[in-house]
């Protein structure tokens, strides 16, 4: 059964749900430059998580308890960034790593800094850094792959320093980097991994159990030079005693490739294997005392294609080893999560995980978390389209692999994988002892807020997608939906190039319908509407789900360069409002423009943009009259005014809400017409606001209307015009 520990609302209690089954969607607004993805969370369920320059957390009881901006300790790096972020499972230590400190390669900083963080207040308590002072300041780079915390508040992080330089001495490649940190001392241990060679060594992957620590990645240096060779090593968890180091070869060609690793309680480790020459990924399994190959498994989607699942995570309750990965096929790739039966060497379950924009799901974190016996799974959609590039996810699955349907705008379905054993003809050589990288500390404070992380609680059958920026796009039915309601907003009207004959832009239309039948797992086309360029003053676009015959909200008419107003777009559905009027300028003379048509509203008219002769005001001071944008019905936009780059006030998605008041000249509170079903002070032409008559050529400039735009809901009882419209269970 699917829980969500926003259910827990309400309660006296400060004792956690016993079952937390959940899901969050975070986004931040900037789109591709600020992603999360990098989330993770305690026994008790609170969740947190990194973007580049923010991090933050969820209570268990589903609210936001803080966000902070990245520490001022990672200046003055312009690459400064926050990588990962781990807490101990009892919730008492919370550390976030990245790079930064001072400049060295490129835009790289030059340490790998770690922050240990009060997890009640977000607040640094200490950081600490560590780099490698024995090469040039512009070959230092730090980068920092993975940490993990364990109750006794050691920390070990793992990922590599400096760049390669082969082109002047001292000649030097990234080095391994191992730091160990004492959070209850707040003292660093130790920080290893040099060793002195020229070509590339990183640790990108980290697990631990009560006693070691083993790590994966890739060496160039150690077995055959400059080849494509993996290492994984495994060391003691609270100093440097080293169980063994092992970096791998094949003895049929060129070369290893690794990626996630995990280790039982009993130091068996597992992890991922990709045996290039003979074209096969799958687990391999080392001996815990002596590093050796015990035995190895092929794990692949196609019955003969032995090498289309790249697994990329793994962790493990020791009964099975449960892994993610990507299997790339003809239609897109399709992420994968699995359990690999150890005792009976078999798959016992499969999953795709999906989201309804895209097959193409990155996951960053992937734990097994004992106290709950659940998967925490965190990542992003691997999209290109805009609308996915502030998204990020966390889901907590059960590991008996229930639970498939639909979370939120998450599609969670079974697939079935091929396992068989297989033999690894590979020969391994050992790096030289791990000398010391520099380190250094300093004394956390408090941090400065962020206001940048939004999100929502994800539920199985509800759920919502909006689709914001002119395209064309693809929606899928989660599992279990059957219907769903949807909003279309079209795109305003252009107007004209300022100094030009002065229409303006109708607004667009909005159109909504409810309880449209769709069928789990089908396709079903969205498309977004855009404005035309101000020098055509041409229509905007129509914006619809499924078909214009469906739900639609037409597209407002362009003034087409002339003095006329171009008309407010229609909509199709079972309501909605037309987009009002563009204004009209009379004659050709004058410096003064009209205003644009308000976009449609839920359940009136947009209201019209203002008009006058072009050569001033009929009071001689400020508008009245026609020169005065149309209020909006309804809920729709007001018209913009009269007098220059005025537009229409676009409308919102989430319901129908107060209607935009119509905008007069500067002289009076503004200019432009208020957005719709807003908070009634808001001016945007953001969606379907009609272009001013006077547009500057720059898209970033004034005078512009707004594109399209369509949002769809689903989940029992949500109904256009206003029932349960806007986003459900806000952190």
């Amino acid at each position: 059964m699917q829980h969500s520990i926003l259910l827990s609302y309400g309660s006296s209690s400060s004792t956690p749900p016993a079952s937390s089954n959940f899901g969050y969607e975070f986004y931040t607004g900037a789109l591709g430059g600020d992603r999360i993805g990098t989330i993770t969370s305690d026994d008790a369920g609170n969740v947190y998580g990194v973007s580049r320059e923010t991090y933050f957390k969820v209570s268990y009881t589903g609210s936001l308890a803080w966000q902070k901006q990245i520490p001022s300790v990672f200046e003055p790096s312009i690459g400064k960034s926050l990588i990962n972020i781990s807490v101990s499972p009892d919730g008492n230590y919370l550390a976030i790593c990245g790079n930064g400190g001072p400049q060295g390669a490129g835009t790289y900083g030059q340490y790998a800094i770690v922050s240990q963080i009060n997890p009640s207040t977000g607040n640094t308590i200490k950081h600490y850094s560590t780099w490698d002072s024995s090469t040039l300041v512009a070959d230092r780079a730090a980068s920092v792959q993975n940490l993990i915390v364990s109750n006794d508040g050691l920390c070990n992080v793992c990922g590599h320093l400096n760049q390669l330089n082969a082109s002047s001495p001292p000649y030097t490649g990234p080095e391994f980097l191992r730091l160990l940190i004492d959070f209850t001392t707040q003292s660093i241990v130790s920080s290893i991994g040099e060793t002195n060679g020229m070509y590339h060594e990183s640790w990108d992957h980290i697990d631990s159990n009560d006693t070691h620590i083993v790590m994966s990645g890739m060496d160039q240096q150690n077995v055959q030079v400059a080849y494509q060779c993996h290492n994984w090593t495994k060391i003691n968890r609270a100093n440097d005693t080293l169980e063994w180091s092992k970096s791998w070869q094949s003895n049929l060609g060129n070369g290893v490739i690794g990626g996630g690793v995990c280790i039982d309680t009993g130091g068996t480790v597992y992890a991922v294997h990709h045996h290039h020459p003979v074209q096969e990924r799958g687990i391999v399994t080392f001996d815990s005392a002596t590093g050796d190959v015990s035995s190895a498994v092929k794990i692949h989607y196609n019955t003969n294609d032995f090498d289309d699942l790249s697994l990329w995570h793994l962790t493990t309750d020791d009964i099975h080893v449960y892994f993610s990965g990507i299997s790339y096929q003809t239609s897109g790739h399709l992420t994968i999560i699995g359990a690999y039966n150890i005792a009976n060497n078999n798959i016992t379950w499969a999953r795709t995980l999906k989201r309804t924009t895209t097959t193409e799901i990155y996951i960053a974190k992937f734990n097994y978390n004992t106290a709950r016996n659940e998967l925490d799974i965190s990542g992003l959609a691997s999209s290109t389209e805009t609308e996915e590039q502030d998204k990020s996810f966390y889901l907590s699955l059960p590991v008996d692999g229930s639970g498939v349907g639909s979370i939120g705008s998450y599609i969670y379905e079974s697939v079935a994988l091929n396992c068989s054993a297989t033999t690894l003809s590979w020969y391994n050589s050992s790096p030289p002892a791990f000398a010391a990288h520099d380190t250094s500390t300093e004394v956390g404070t408090t941090e400065t807020d962020s206001s940048n992380v939004s999100g929502y609680g994800l539920f199985p059958n509800i759920g919502h997608d909006e689709f914001k920026h002119p395209a064309n796009y693809t929606w899928t039915a989660p599992s279990g939906v059957t219907s769903v309601s949807a909003v279309a907003v079209g795109a305003g009207g252009m107007g004209g190039l300022d100094a030009g004959p002065g229409g303006a832009g109708g607004g667009g239309g909005l159109g909504w319908k409810n309880n449209i039948p769709v069928v789990p797992g089908n396709s079903y086309t969205v498309e977004v509407g855009r404005l035309d360029d101000p020098t055509n003053g041409g229509d905007g676009e129509d914006s619809y789900f499924i078909s214009a015959a469906t739900v639609k909200g037409g597209g407002g008419g362009g003034a087409g360069g002339t003095g006329t107003g171009g008309a407010g777009g229609s909509y199709v559905g079972d309501g909605g409002g037309n987009g009002g009027s563009g204004g009209s300028k009379t004659t050709a003379t004058g410096g003064n423009e009209a205003g644009g048509g308000g976009a449609g509203g839920y359940s009136g008219n947009g209201g019209a943009g203002g008009s006058g002769s072009g050569s001033g005001f009929a009071n001689g001071s400020t508008a009245s009259g026609a020169e005065i944008g149309g209020n909006g019905a309804g809920g729709a936009g007001g018209g913009g005014g009269y007098g220059g780059a005025m537009t229409g006030g676009g409308v919102r998605l989430y319901g129908e809400g107060t209607s935009g008041l119509g905008g007069g000249y500067q002289h009076t509170i503004f200019g432009s017409g208020q957005t719709g079903s807003h908070d009634g002070t808001t001016q945007s032409p953001v969606y379907g606001g009609g272009s001013a008559g006077a547009t500057s050529p720059l898209p970033s400039d004034s005078g512009h209307g707004g594109n399209g735009a369509v949002r769809i809901i689903w989940g029992s009882g949500r109904l256009y015009p206003s029932t349960d419209t806007d986003d459900q269970n806000l952190i």
